[in-house]
C-alpha cells in the first residue's frame, strides 16, 4: 500500500536510484520522477505495476473469458446428465479421435 508520493528530478533520481528503489520496496512510497517540473515516470513496486496491468485488461476480453467458462460449465453439466455421472475414459476418447483423424487423412491420400 502506498503511503506517500515523493517527487524528485531526473538528476536526483539518477544519483539516488538505489535509495529510491528501497523506499518504494520497503517504505511503501511511490516516487515520481520529474523533468523540468513535469512528471515523467513513477517508480512503483512490481506488484503495483502488475496489479495495474491486470486491472487495465479490457472489459470485452474479460467478458469473453467469462462467457467461455460459462459455456464450458454448461457443456460439462450436459455431459454429466447424458452419461448419468459416468464420464467416458479420456484415453479411450483420444484413441477414438486419433483413429477417426487417421482415417480422414488416409481417405484424402487415396
Amino acid at each position: 500500500m502506498i503511503t506517500t508520493t515523493t517527487y524528485v528530478g531526473v538528476n536526483e533520481a539518477r544519483s539516488r536510484f538505489s535509495d529510491l528503489v528501497n523506499q518504494v520496496c520497503y517504505g511503501g512510497k511511490q516516487v515520481v520522477v520529474t523533468s523540468r517540473g513535469r512528471p515523467k515516470v513513477a517508480i512503483v513496486t512490481l506488484r503495483a505495476a502488475q496489479d495495474r496491468r491486470l486491472s487495465a485488461e479490457t472489459t470485452p476480453l474479460r467478458h469473453k473469458r467469462q462467457a467461455a467458462l460459462k459455456k464450458l460449465d454448461q457443456n460439462y453439466q450436459a455431459l454429466q446428465q447424458e452419461t448419468h455421472g459416468q464420464l467416458p475414459d479420456p484415453v479411450e476418447i483420444l484413441h477414438q479421435l486419433r483413429h477417426e483423424r487417421t482415417q480422414q487423412l488416409l481417405g484424402h491420400l487415396r
